[in-house]
């Protein structure tokens, strides 16, 4: 069994909403084979944004009593936090395995799971690419069917290249929560990029078609069988958001997410979920924040750095 020790900072932060029930351990889903990797990062990312910005300068002080070898050593710190910020930006595409819930598709999009109760799950998401197109209808189902077609085109050579892209697993339907009877909504689908055209994906040739990115996130997970449809999707969200407000969860009620991993030709074992987003800008106004200080200092010490004559 592999270790859970690199998402130990995002277990500890959601103790809250995972002690609404028993969390259990288990095997990681369709993770990085670069595993030590994410325990540096995580570890890294949660040490670095849990000090004070007056002791984490203090705790980083040179010892060196040479200018230069000062400089460099907190640009070396500088740096480091630069390049935990850039590994936030990595896609989190890959190869399906046995135990994902991709089981028609040869790429899925990969997560770290943080805990999970009966209820739920809280899971961690990296950047990802989408290619997404619009519909409005008064119900789900029929907009969904003619968003899906649109993007099935796209992915079968309706771009610039006339490149036919694999299909991937999941496909992602985003719902609003705020919804008037009688009255169109707009839904909006996306399908999950290769990891061969996350950086450079063709471009569209219809231009309801476009590209969705998806930053570093946080998301709460209520998975369900049987088939996505109006009455099953609102039901499973409504439980789900149930039991974060019990928690006392901070998540975007503004839309939610039906998640689908299996074809519509798969009729038995069919993996479905509900996913709601974690608002959570603390912690990254909080590293952007010891970034900021930690250049100023560098800046007051080493004048020659800002010196452009």
């Amino acid at each position: 069994m592999q270790s859970y020790e690199g998402v130990s900072g995002h277990r500890q932060q959601h103790s809250t909403v995972c002690a609404a029930a028993r969390t259990t351990r288990r095997p990681p889903v369709t993770l990085r084979e670069d595993r030590w990797f994410h325990k540096q990062h995580y570890a890294g990312y949660k040490a670095a944004t849990s000090l004070n910005p007056p002791h984490f300068a203090s705790h980083f002080r040179p010892e060196s009593t040479t200018p230069k070898a000062n400089c460099f050593r907190m640009a070396g710190v500088a740096g480091l936090l630069v390049m935990l910020l850039m590994a936030a930006a990595e896609a989190s595409v890959g190869s399906s395995n046995s135990s994902s819930f991709c089981t028609e598709t040869e790429e899925c999009l990969l997560f770290e799971p943080v805990c999970k109760t009966e209820e739920y799950e809280v899971r961690h998401y990296d950047p990802a690419r989408w290619v997404s197109t619009d519909a409005e209808s008064l119900f789900m189902e029929v907009g969904t069917t003619v968003a899906y077609r649109r993007l099935f085109k796209y992915i079968t050579g309706a771009n610039e290249d006339g490149v036919k892209i694999n299909m991937t697993a999941p496909i992602l339907i985003k719902i609003p929560e705020e919804k008037r009877k009688w009255k169109a909504t707009v839904y909006t689908l996306s399908f999950l990029l290769p990891s061969a055209y996350q950086e450079n994906p063709p471009k569209p040739t219809n231009e309801k078609v476009y590209f969705t990115d998806m930053s570093d996130m946080t998301v709460y997970v209520r998975s369900y069988g049987g088939w996505i449809l109006s009455v099953t999707s609102g039901l499973h969200s409504h439980l789900l958001r149930k039991d974060l407000n019990g928690a006392q969860a901070s998540y975007n009620n503004s839309y939610n997410y039906a998640v689908g991993y299996d074809s519509p030709m798969k009729l038995l074992h069919r993996h479905n979920e509900v996913c709601r987003i974690e608002e959570v800008v603390e912690e990254q106004v909080k590293l952007l924040y010891v970034l900021s200080v930690c250049l100023s200092i560098i800046i007051k010490t080493c004048p020659f750095l800002a010196d452009t004559n």
